[in-house]
């Protein structure tokens, strides 16, 4: 095939009076291709066709089909991977390279996933509608470095967000981080959708399965749960780009907190600051339709409500429980073997004795690791004895001013006195009956 130079040149020759003969000989081609371009009349552009070259992987390539079809009926974190695909056609004698294996692998997914979800559709959300989801990002919290998570409430209408940071992704975290947002914005949301998460609910096939503090929660507040489809999160696409904005523009450079609570009321104001970045598809700023959304707001309730979920446990004898797998907390020493109602919350951890209802102590919920929660107990009476308090766990947590003295508890006994020679008593007993008499009356007591 010519290209669009050399057909210019036999056009040109044919318009200056040339015959198609002397334009072969001129140019050197034969005279039916010089007649086939004399004859074209249509030099449209037309859609470029890759000629298929042959490759090693042509006789494997329906093995590997059939190996990508078979992994669409398997678990996502068990599917076959390229490498895995190039040692089984090895097996099978093929002995051609990775990265062509690699490539038609790529690009067969790719064909599979276009061909199952289609094409997406640009939603158009309403004014009072939010979306809910977690992300992760480091903090410098207490002198470590921890990767905390952090609650996005967003709002595709206006493109408004607000963040809460948390040390975990469960059902009391999003409760407490979600009735702090509404008492900042002075409403709820008509309905939020949530990502597929453990922590409050999960979508199967048998419906949705909402946990009981959520449920709870949601009749409180008198809003409306939609939960995405698995592995979906361009469901709820406002919030996953929420997310993304927030640890770029909140939490950069590395924030650096003693208290979770107290610095989770400063990011109220930083949210509000974003109000003033243009909205990409309106001719406004975000804060500007915000108040659409606003609007759309219902009241919130004027009962507050107690994000603390209730669960009865039994401490062991040394008053301490053992919660969420490895988390140990010291309830009370003076509460061995005693049945109590733990309440989780998302920051705190309340303990009160499951049959009067009193609370003894409130400390700090453990997450990630085993944290210390010793607060300085009441002893009890076996830990009287010097030997126990030396060695007792709880005394090398103690204050300073503590580890010295010795527990309050029953004053040893003192051992009788033995009379000397020179008693009155002696004259009239001998000494040796004496002695032995007082021994024996000793160890009774002591028995």
């Amino acid at each position: 095939m010519l290209d669009m130079p050399q057909i210019d040149d036999i056009r040109r020759l044919y318009s200056e009076g040339c015959t198609i003969s002397e334009i072969a000989r001129i140019a050197g081609y034969d005279r039916k291709t010089v007649k086939k371009y004399l004859d074209m009349d249509d030099f449209s552009p037309q859609v470029p066709k890759p000629k298929p070259k042959p490759s090693k992987l042509d006789p494997y390539k329906e093995r590997i089909d059939r190996i990508l079809d078979e992994d669409r009926r398997a678990w996502h974190k068990q599917r076959h991977t390229a490498t895995k695909i190039l040692e089984e056609i090895r097996a099978c004698g093929y002995d051609g390279g990775y990265s062509t294996v690699q490539t038609y692998v790529s690009e067969r997914k790719r064909q599979l996933k276009a061909g199952r979800e289609g094409a997406f559709l640009d939603l158009v959300w309403s004014a009072g509608i939010a979306q809910c989801d977690f992300g992760e990002a480091d903090f410098d919290f207490r002198g470590k470095r921890l990767r905390l998570n952090f609650l996005v409430l967003s709002f595709p209408f206006s493109n408004m967000g607000y963040f809460q940071v948390f040390s975990g992704t469960t059902a009391e975290c999003v409760c407490q981080g979600l009735m702090d947002i509404f008492t900042h914005i002075g409403g709820v949301p008509s309905a939020i959708v949530f990502d597929n998460a453990t922590g409050i609910g999960r979508k199967t096939s048998d419906g949705v399965h909402e946990t009981s503090l959520f449920r709870r929660f949601r009749l409180h507040f008198g809003f409306e749960a939609r939960f995405c489809n698995p592995y979906a999160g361009h469901e709820k696409g406002n919030v996953e780009r929420k997310v993304a904005f927030v640890r770029r523009n909140a939490f950069v450079p590395i924030p650096v907190l003693d208290d979770i609570v107290s610095y989770n009321t400063t990011l109220f104001d930083l949210a509000d600051s974003f109000a003033s970045r243009k909205h990409h598809r309106h001719d406004a700023t975000w804060g500007q339709p915000s108040e659409s959304d606003r609007s759309a707001l219902s009241d919130t309730p004027p009962r507050p409500f107690s994000a603390i979920r209730w669960e009865a446990a039994c401490t062991d004898k040394y008053g301490e429980l053992t919660l969420e797998g490895s988390h140990i907390y010291d309830v009370s020493t003076m509460l061995p073997n005693t049945e109590v109602m733990v309440g989780y919350g998302a920051h705190t951890m309340t303990f009160a004795i499951a049959a009067t209802g009193e609370v003894v102590r409130e400390c700090i919920r453990c997450f990630r690791q085993c944290e210390d929660t010793f607060q300085r107990p009441h002893l009890p009476t076996g830990a009287s004895q010097k030997k126990a308090w030396s060695m007792a766990r709880i005394r090398g947590q103690s204050a300073a001013s503590w580890r010295d003295r010795r527990p309050p508890g029953r004053a040893a006994e003192k051992r009788p006195r033995l009379p000397t020679r020179s008693s009155r008593r002696c004259d009239q007993i001998p000494w040796f009956r004496y002695r032995r008499r007082i021994h024996a009356s000793a160890r009774r007591g002591r028995t």
